[in-house]
């Protein structure tokens, strides 16, 4: 269906192989024929070996009709059916030719128009056929045929005259209508989505587009299918649509034409995110992107990973940095970058980076490693049923707590949870900190969490109030007692003044639930001069500064000889009876 044989009535012609009909008797040729022009004797079939020995069917003889003849003594020894008209030009006309024992019968669009019961001749008596033709004749001066061809059929049998009737029925092409309700569709920025109603009797469809409205169409592609994805095109452009249907017979009249608009292709993720601390600020870098049409980007900044991303400037930015001034110091950010173009469409997520801006001028002001006990921390006996444990190598039961220190210290301490220890549910341990001094702190420490039956490990911190669970986190966190520790950053920046930490372990219930914690330290800015750690300059604080202070804290001495001179008196004298540490 819908593709034939097209000849110029010139030169064309098809060849087909050597003895194509040899050994063939009682037979049926069947064909399609649409002449654009007629000429006598050209030819729909020709199959011989020259002008002597040959058999054919020409749409007009030089009686005026529709021919059949076969010969092996040349145009005299003819045996000829003859039809009563010429063939028909510029219409698809059905022609058959059956030959069963010595009577042949000549058939037009599934009619008898010609019969000769004296055929004592068959395709078997040319033997083997070398020049066998469609479209040309074994005659060099008669014409070729000019129109097309389709449906050639050789049957070994004579077929009926009811089955001619119905092989010509059954083949009757009729124009197509043309397709209706075409509709366009943008997808994307470079694909459009084409849908039609089916035509009746359409075997293919050729689908045409213009850039201009109205046309003029180019054809773009044929298929069978009611429906089309037109791909490869260019973003913000408008495309119009016609589509017309087509089978044997010919091709319809164009649909009306349906145009639509492509989407704006979104720009690529931004790539080579980098994210770097700088006094207090974030700085962002990555590669520019490339597209023609970008407009800007936007940064997104969330506290957790790949979630709750909230937009951090307010308007586009230029070019390929931001600078994020709203971080607080001891918090991890993750940060995403898109890109945005100029008709509003937004990349996807650059790859996440994640960063903990850190206070450049905070120094150590407490830690304790429990290498040699657990120094001015206090286990609080009336507040809790259990203490915390100083310990090295593994814990009492297995499959429970650390198998040491971390990062290859020996000494720890953990939360016994076999019986004799906080076996059950709500027991608790509470580990205290002597007073700490300074401002913008925060609390690290490394926690080791392994047992099924792991309970809660809370962080707890005075400043004149109590404020419970700040850090908290529960049930099993590591898969073995080899685990690694884990570090933990507790932001303490909102308490102010001297402050107090509790680490405070609560059971589960059960033995395989003992809770380690390692190097506590805490960071942060003490007050210059503060020489006894009371978050005040006063009068308690001079002779120390002056006899040894800087020689215990030389990384705060401002001209590098870690003595006291006139650099750091005078900022000394600055920070005198300043209450702003309170």
């Amino acid at each position: 269906f819908s593709n034939g044989l097209d000849l110029d009535g010139t030169n064309d012609h098809v060849s087909l192989r050597t003895g194509v009909v040899d050994g063939l008797t009682d037979f049926t040729i069947a064909v399609w024929v649409n002449l654009d022009t007629i000429s006598n004797w050209s030819r729909i079939f020709d199959f011989g070996t020259g002008t002597s020995v040959n058999m054919f069917l020409t749409p007009r003889s030089g009686s005026g009709a529709v021919r059949f003849a076969i010969t092996t003594s040349g145009a005299g020894g003819e045996k000829q059916i003859n039809g009563t008209a010429a063939l028909p030009t510029g219409t698809w006309t059905h022609v058959a030719v059956t030959l069963a024992g010595s009577t042949g019968i000549l058939y037009v669009n599934g009619a008898e128009v010609g019969r000769n019961n004296s055929m004592n001749l068959t395709p078997d008596s040319l033997g083997a056929t070398t020049q066998n033709y469609i479209g040309r004749s074994q005659y060099s001066a008669d014409a070729y045929l000019n129109g097309r061809i389709d449906e050639f059929r050789i049957y070994a049998a004579a077929l009926s005259a009811a089955d001619v009737s119905a092989l010509h029925a059954e083949q009757v092409p009729a124009f197509p209508a043309s397709p209706e309700n075409l509709s366009a569709t943008a997808i994307s920025g470079s694909r459009i989505n084409l849908t039609w109603n089916a035509s009746f009797g359409a075997t293919n469809y050729n689908i045409k587009r213009s850039t201009a409205d109205g046309g003029p169409f180019t054809h773009v592609t044929s298929l069978s299918e009611t429906s089309f994805s037109d791909t490869g095109l260019s973003e913000m452009t408008t495309y119009y649509y016609v589509v017309s249907a087509v089978n044997s017979a010919g091709e319809s009249a164009d649909s009306i034409q349906a145009g639509v608009t492509t989407q704006s292709t979104p720009p690529e993720a931004p790539t080579g995110l980098t994210a770097a601390v700088n006094d207090g600020s974030v700085i962002l870098n990555w590669d520019a992107n490339t597209e023609n049409d970008l407009a800007g980007y936007c940064v997104y900044r969330s506290t957790m990973s790949e979630s709750g991303y909230v937009r951090t400037n307010e308007s586009l930015l230029d070019g390929p940095e931001f600078t994020d001034n709203s971080v607080v110091y001891y918090t991890n950010y993750h940060y995403v970058v898109t890109a945005v173009d100029i008709y509003g469409y937004e990349s996807d997520y650059a790859d996440d980076v994640v960063i903990m801006p850190t206070d450049s001028h905070a120094v150590q002001i407490h830690a304790i490693d429990f290498e040699n006990g657990i120094g001015d921390w206090s286990n609080v006996t009336e507040e809790d049923l259990h203490d915390w444990i100083l310990d090295s190598n593994g814990t009492l039961t297995p499959n429970t707590g650390p198998a040491g220190g971390t990062d290859g210290s020996t000494w720890y301490v953990y939360l016994e949870t076999s019986p004799g220890g906080a076996n059950n549910a709500g027991h608790s341990a509470v580990l205290q900190s002597p007073v700490i001094a300074g401002a913008k702190r925060v609390l690290t420490f490394y926690y080791h969490m392994y047992g099924v039956e792991t309970g809660t490990l809370n962080v707890d911190v005075y400043d004149g109030t109590w404020h419970y669970a700040v850090w908290s986190l529960s049930g099993q966190q590591h898969s073995s007692d080899s685990d690694p520790y884990t570090l933990a950053a507790v932001n303490l920046s909102d308490y102010t003044g001297l402050i107090q930490i509790r680490f405070r372990a609560v059971a589960a219930g059960g033995p395989r639930g003992d809770i380690a914690i390692d190097n506590i330290a805490v960071f942060g800015r003490i007050l210059y001069g503060d020489a006894n750690l009371d978050n005040i300059v006063d009068t308690g604080d001079l002779f120390n500064f002056a006899e040894y202070w800087l020689q215990d804290h030389c990384e705060l001495d401002l001209d590098g000889d870690c003595m006291v001179n006139l650099y750091e008196f005078a900022e000394f004298t600055n920070h005198w009876l300043d209450n702003s540490y309170q």
